[in-house]
């Protein structure tokens, strides 16, 4: 994975830090959907990348576009790891990505 993709997460992270909605963050998170398209020889890092750096909206926002399976194992261990679930509705959203076909 390039520093070009990290300097636009964070780019991306700093500009949504304050917003609280998807739609807020469409614009933004478009940025990364439209890298992560234009280089898929970065996917395996990115993918990587992503599962560590876990933002649930910007993984609502890209994953039904790209569905990648080391997310979803990534998602399930944070649904299934016994440990404050503040965000259990959002991670069985994620999930019902993976299910919708």
């Amino acid at each position: 994975m390039s520093a070009a993709f990290t300097t636009l997460f964070k780019e991306v992270s700093d500009a949504t830090k304050f917003f609280h909605t998807i739609e807020q963050c469409r614009p933004h998170y478009q940025r990364i959907l439209d890298y992560i398209r234009a280089h898929p020889d970065e996917r395996d890092g990115i993918a990587s990348f992503l599962a560590e750096h876990f933002n649930i909206y910007l993984l609502l926002f890209l994953m039904p576009s790209l569905r990648w399976p080391e997310v979803r194992v990534a998602v399930e261990a944070r649904y299934n790891d016994g440990g404050n679930h503040f965000h259990d509705s959002d991670l069985r959203e994620l999930l019902e990505i993976y299910n919708a076909d």
